[in-house]
């Protein structure tokens, strides 16, 4: 009975996970567009737009400047300054808000990100639990003593698991990207036999 609800509780916690940034950015995303659709309706009113969009041309010219912005703030970002002030912003800001340097890596990781050398945060591995048990998972930290702290997510989701303090012997790193064990994960292990194939020698 216990497995049964510690079945339930994982599984609903790992649906509002993935679920609740997802009504977050939908959100923000319609009241961004509704906001600048407002502010441009003056605009458009002395624009001729209406043949070629109909009655949604402010939105439409809304959604257009909000991609050209994004789009802007990309290039800017990629520039020494942009970078500076960008990793400012981060660290007085959004590094303050629980969970969001996890939900980072994980992102930039599935986006292809390579994980830091040094400290192999989020490297995915086959984590090795037992004898004849492996799994598949991230290396969170290297520690000093050279223990490997490794998390382990609970399929299909890859943001709920356990984390495991385990020796390096016992964590095989994976010629892999992030999205590769996410997308494992996400169909209950098909695709195994390609993943565990990038095992580095």
């Amino acid at each position: 009975m216990q497995g049964l609800l510690r079945f339930v509780k994982t599984t609903l916690l790992g649906g509002v996970l993935v679920l609740l940034p997802v009504y977050i950015m939908v959100v923000v995303l319609i009241t961004v567009v509704g906001e600048v659709s407002a502010a441009l309706t003056p605009v458009v009113a002395i624009l001729p737009l209406e043949h070629a969009f109909g009655p949604a041309e402010a939105m439409v010219l809304a959604i257009l400047v909000i991609v050209i912005v994004c789009f802007l703030v990309g290039l800017v970002v990629q520039t020494s300054l942009g970078q500076a002030l960008g990793g400012w912003f981060r660290r007085v800001l959004l590094d303050r808000v629980p969970g969001y340097g996890m939900v980072r890596t994980l992102v930039g990781r599935m986006a292809g990100a390579e994980a830091d050398a040094e400290t192999m945060f989020m490297t995915p591995a086959l984590i090795r639990l037992h004898e004849g048990v492996a799994v598949a998972g991230f290396v969170m930290e290297r520690l000093e003593d050279g223990t490997h702290a490794v998390f382990v997510p609970i399929a299909p989701t890859a943001t709920v698991g356990h984390v495991y303090y385990l020796p390096a012997e016992r964590v095989e790193v994976l010629e892999a990207k992030g999205r590769d064990v996410v997308g494992v994960l996400s169909h209950w292990g098909v695709g195994s036999g390609e993943l565990l194939a990038k095992t580095r020698a």
